[in-house]
């Protein structure tokens, strides 16, 4: 997956940090926060319905909190 597709379905361009973040670390696991690699952050906006429930919004990880 490449920052293009992820753009591209969130229809908007993604902050310059995130951005960069990923890039260099993919996503992972950071003391209790998983942030989504670029692989799943697609799918887990999907599963979590983010542009119904939070429209504008993109969910980037999660605390396992639910």
């Amino acid at each position: 997956m490449d920052i293009q597709e992820l753009e591209h379905f969130f229809e908007k361009k993604l902050p310059k940090a995130y951005v960069v973040f990923l890039d260099e670390t993919n996503g992972g696991t950071f003391g209790d926060i998983l942030v989504y690699s670029k692989d799943d952050v697609i799918e887990r906006n999907e599963c979590y319905e983010t542009k119904e429930y939070a429209p504008g919004w993109i969910a980037i990880g999660d605390d396992g909190g639910g």
